[in-house]
């Protein structure tokens, strides 16, 4: 494996010194950006970080599926600083593997979803606005509690009149007739 200690450098940069509570997210982005089934080192002796998921790591250790390890955090619970330096081999089982997504996809996806969701939001309004002046321009008693005045009643469930909204053109669905007795 070449030296990674550049790629190491450049994600730990804006991470806080010492690492403390953002230590297992840059050990996660560091393992990322070197990519390759770059994962982390079970471990539950000694000094060690816990996952999200409750799975605890060594704290300055990459890891390989073929149990290769390196060192890539001098001084981890100070000054965490950057290196690349071969730690030998390790039982290949205790190989940690982490979600290969970099920051800038996660971002990009958040970004989508979140106009995706607005988009979705402005056309409900939008539907509920065109479905409040359509029944308006109807005198269509709507809400709870219609008023039975009217000789002629007409039922519709919103489910209806929302439903018959998705076509170019408006056709309300329902009875019409006399009020229930009451």
């Amino acid at each position: 494996m070449t030296d990674q200690t550049a790629v190491v450098t450049r994600v730990r940069a804006p991470y806080p010194t010492p690492l403390g509570a953002q230590h297992a997210a840059c050990l996660v982005a560091i393992a990322q950006a070197i990519g390759q089934d770059a994962g982390l080192l079970a471990k539950e002796w000694g000094t060690y970080v816990v996952l999200p998921s409750g799975v605890a790591v060594a704290q300055d250790i990459i890891a390989f599926p073929s149990g290769q390890i390196f060192d890539c955090l001098t001084d981890a619970e100070g000054a965490a600083t950057p290196s690349w330096s071969d730690a030998g081999l390790v039982d290949a089982s205790r190989y940690v593997a982490v979600a290969a997504t970099d920051v800038a996809t996660l971002h990009v996806a958040l970004a989508v979803l979140s106009s995706q969701l607005s988009d979705e939001r402005i056309a409900r309004e939008g539907a509920d606005a065109a479905l409040s002046a359509r029944l308006a321009a109807l005198e269509v008693p709507t809400g709870a509690g219609a008023e039975w005045g009217d000789p002629t009643y007409v039922s519709l469930s919103r489910k209806q009149v929302t439903t018959a909204l998705v076509g170019p053109t408006v056709t309300l669905v329902g009875k019409i007739g006399k009020p229930p007795d009451k």
